[in-house]
Parts: structure tokens; C-alpha cells; sequence
């Protein structure tokens, strides 16, 4: 029974992390579709998207994320919306509405 609840657990992680890794890669492909003043992003963005792109092969071998991926994966989600806040002036609430996760 146990282990039901624990593989029930892990797919909704996994599931929320690969629209987490979605979410990421069109912000990256927003940023870089941008005329940007502050080319100092482009270090950020590039490990951004070797981040999620990094998590997404690891998902589509079958591999479960495990928490310091996650982790590492969340902090680049926060590293997005940092970007989206001061450099375009957006709210966390548009971020969501403008890089949808599914």
C-alpha cells in the first residue's frame, strides 16, 4: 500500500516538474527572441536552459527527478521570474498566464 502512495507521489512530482522544465524553456525562447540591453542575462538564460534541458532528459529516460534536481530545477524556475520582474517589468501572475505549463 505504501508503495502506491509513494509512486502516486512521485508522478504528480514529476508531472509538476516537467511543466516547471516547459515553463523555463519558453521563457528562455521568450528572452532570446528579445532586443535586451543587458547582455550580462545571457549567462543566466544559458543555464537556465541547460538546467531544463538537463531535467528533461533525465525524464524522458524514465529517470525520477530526485530532490536536489528539483530542487536545482526550482531555482532556475525562480531565476525566470526574477529575470521576468526586473528586466521585463512583469508580475508573478502574468509570468504564469504568459509561460504556461502545459
Amino acid at each position: 500500500m505504501f508503495n502506491w502512495l509513494k509512486d502516486k507521489m512521485n508522478s504528480r512530482i514529476n508531472s509538476e516538474m516537467m511543466g516547471c522544465i516547459r515553463q523555463n524553456l519558453r521563457f528562455v525562447d521568450f528572452v532570446n527572441n528579445q532586443e535586451r540591453l543587458n547582455s550580462s542575462l545571457d549567462f543566466y538564460i544559458e543555464e537556465i536552459k541547460e538546467i531544463s534541458l538537463k531535467m528533461r532528459a533525465k525524464t524522458d529516460s524514465g529517470e525520477n527527478l530526485t530532490p536536489d534536481d528539483n530542487a536545482e530545477l526550482l531555482d532556475a524556475n525562480k531565476n525566470c521570474r526574477r529575470i521576468w520582474a526586473n528586466e521585463f517589468g512583469g508580475s508573478a501572475f502574468k509570468f504564469d498566464k504568459e509561460f504556461s505549463t502545459q
